[in-house]
């Protein structure tokens, strides 16, 4: 009889999923090894085509438009979820690489985002779609320096400032961690400002409503995401701190209409109070948040040091994708990062592509939208691409019903009413489903997700099960009635792990999984309880707006809506596309 040992078979079974999940690795020829990697996120949505495919065959007329447009001035790329925007960026990019090259030429180009995971998961795989010998990674200037560099403003940042090597380390806001440690931190110092004398006794007398959001717990969810919003896009942006002259003009400026309700010159004090100890905090914990550090650069490159490096370490050309999501201060960054020769008729050449109604902050709107038309480079050459790839006319209708929920906030007209023409075949119309409890929602929708997962050829990674709440998201994430059914994505830097969705679904919430598309999306707990909050400002209404716009666009062929008695049933936003036919409710 074979002795008992418990400890070798918890190894066994620890492993067990791996092992499930790992492609068997393709025979090879006597004495050669072979490496077998997954096919990066980026080349699945390319698709097999090569660049000169691409440019002589793929390319719609309003694409080639703006591939063709030259690169010696600033051009913007605008068009709704789904027209191919990254991709017509990654096109170009490469084709103007490459163009230079064969002439001899010696420019250095940048591909920017604002998220880590669409830079190297996404556009990466692009270019290897386009061109698997790399030939884009391995040339180099004369100065030794790569002619392509891919990444995020924040990772150039961190190369110049070296913040590691002096032991800061900066608050990530793009990934799950990085926001949730911001909202503890916020929410310590609500709480220290509802204790403090001064404020309590000379401040909340005059802003009664201020006041009673930041002693009253139950209203702090929607507090703590306004002031989030109001920090990032606005008082960190700007390098705003109590007692500067900003912070005076802060307080007297008129504000803009998507911006967090403060009536009265009050309500900003109390909110400078509470940004004031947020400070204090993170510099106890030494972090640095992200808007800290881009401060702290748009600084560095105006020394000397940066002068110096600038024509050698500088770029000739500067793709940004994602622009929606660059503050101004980020924004006014760019023009810095070329080199002096890169300037033509006094404009820089920076190609950005964006989608305001995408975005689900408001860090486009900071200093308005004449950025757009005249990003500090000089007036750009506008592009607009209409014809939509990823959704069905079904999917597309429903967006351009849910456009009409967008707040009037006399916004300019780069804000623009939906108008995507779908490519597609026609297909199924969304519907929705509504639930009595969050635990049937939750029960009965991932199961239908779990069975689509089985039935599709891309498996899980064609399913994804999007919510719009965070605090319901992180509640959902750790039961294990879900755990079991899904693959978490709690930030844009893990995409990496839609590869072991094969059987489960992929669960997130829509700005996690930006820039990427599955076949059938639940978009859960669109429900009336959100925007039910009487403080709720217009902006806040926007962002939710926008994340509701976010997530139903990632659909290509199926798109189920689905809400919960227990918060209030189904969301006014949904009245329009309903009454429109563009969605249907069924019994669930």
């Amino acid at each position: 009889m074979v002795p008992e040992d418990i400890q070798a078979y918890n190894t066994a079974i620890a492993g067990f999923e791996d092992a499930a999940l790992t492609e068997p690795a393709p025979e090879g020829a006597a004495g050669h090894f072979l490496i077998l990697l997954s096919e990066p996120i980026g080349m699945q949505l390319a698709g097999q085509f090569s660049l000169k495919d691409w440019c002589e065959h793929k390319l719609t007329k309003e694409q080639r438009q703006f591939v063709n447009t030259p690169s010696n001035q600033p051009i913007r790329l605008k068009g709704v979820a789904g027209t191919g925007k990254t991709q017509s960026m990654a096109v170009k990019c490469l084709r103007d690489l490459y163009a230079d090259i064969d002439s001899g030429g010696d420019k250095s180009v940048a591909f920017l985002t604002h998220s880590s995971a669409l830079a190297h998961e996404i556009v990466r795989g692009m270019f290897f779609a386009m061109d698997p010998s790399e030939r884009w990674a391995q040339t180099k200037t004369a100065t030794g320096h790569p002619r392509l560099w891919i990444g995020t403003l924040y990772e150039f940042a961190q190369e110049r400032l070296g913040y590691e090597k002096k032991g800061l380390k900066p608050l990530s806001l793009d990934g799950r961690d990085g926001r949730e440690i911001q909202r503890l931190l916020i929410q310590d110092a609500v709480s220290a400002v509802a204790k403090d004398t001064h404020v309590v006794c000379e401040m909340f007398p005059n802003c009664r409503d201020l006041a009673d959001r930041i002693t009253t717990p139950a209203a702090h969810t929607s507090l703590i995401e306004e002031l989030m919003n109001e920090f990032a896009c606005i008082l960190d942006a700007e390098n705003i701190r109590k007692g500067n002259e900003k912070a005076d003009r802060y307080i007297r400026s008129p504000r803009e209409q998507w911006q967090m309700y403060l009536p009265e010159t009050v309500h900003r004090r109390v909110v400078l109070e509470i940004h004031d100890v947020y400070q204090r905090l993170l510099k106890n914990e030494h972090l640095l948040s992200m808007d800290q550090m881009i401060a702290d650069f748009s600084r560095y490159l105006t020394t000397h040091e940066w002068t110096q490096l600038r024509e050698r370490e500088g770029f000739d050309l500067i793709f940004v994708d994602e622009y929606h999501y660059f503050t101004r201060v980020e924004a006014d960054a760019l023009h810095r990062l070329f080199k002096p020769r890169a300037k033509h008729l006094d404009r820089w050449p920076l190609i950005m592509a964006y989608a305001l109604k995408q975005s689900t902050n408001d860090a486009a709107l900071g200093g308005g939208v004449e950025r757009f038309r005249n990003p500090g480079v000089g007036e750009s050459v506008p592009v607009e691409l209409s014809k939509v790839f990823r959704s069905t006319p079904q999917i597309s209708a429903f967006l351009h019903d849910l456009d009409g929920a967008f707040p009037a906030m006399n916004l300019p007209d780069e804000f623009t009413a939906y108008a995507g023409l779908s490519d597609k075949k026609n297909g199924e119309s969304p519907i929705l489903l509504e639930y009595q409890k969050d635990i049937n929602l939750i029960d009965d929708v991932f199961d239908r997700a779990v069975t689509l997962a089985h039935a599709l050829p891309g498996g899980g990674s064609q399913v994804a099960v999007l919510c719009l709440n965070e605090n319901l998201f992180d509640r959902y994430r750790e039961a294990s009635r879900v755990k079991k059914k899904s693959v978490a994505v709690t930030s844009r830097e893990d995409l990496r792990e839609l590869r072991y969705a094969r059987t489960r679904c992929v669960f997130s919430m829509p700005e996690y999984v930006a820039g990427l598309q599955f076949d059938t999306v639940f978009l859960i707990n669109v429900d009336r309880a959100d925007l039910s909050d009487e403080h709720v400002s217009l902006g806040a209404q926007r962002r939710y707006i926008s994340r509701i716009y976010l997530g139903a666009s990632r659909a290509e062929n199926r798109l189920i809506i689905a809400s919960s008695g227990e918060r209030g049933g189904r969301s006014e936003l949904l009245k329009g596309p309903l009454q429109n036919g563009s969605l249907i409710a069924i019994s669930s």
